[in-house]
């Protein structure tokens, strides 16, 4: 994790299979910023094929507001 040093956004369900346990430990490693969105009702670790729309545009945000 320490040599992550681009930006780094974490998608989490809302049901997830990581606690935030997980999440606070990446934020705490990496170097290049971190984000967590965590806006998506009734999905679960498969949230990609759930909620692909929601996470394509949670992704684009992310993406702008970075610059990468």
């Amino acid at each position: 994790m320490d040599k992550i040093t681009v930006p780094f956004l974490y998608i989490m369900p809302e049901y997830p299979l990581y606690s935030m346990v997980t999440a606070n430990y990446i934020k705490d490693h990496v170097k290049g910023g971190f984000e967590l969105d965590k806006d998506f009702p009734g999905t679960t670790h498969t949230i990609l094929m759930e909620a692909p729309h929601a996470v394509a545009e949670s992704v684009k945000r992310f993406i702008s507001k970075t610059g990468h």
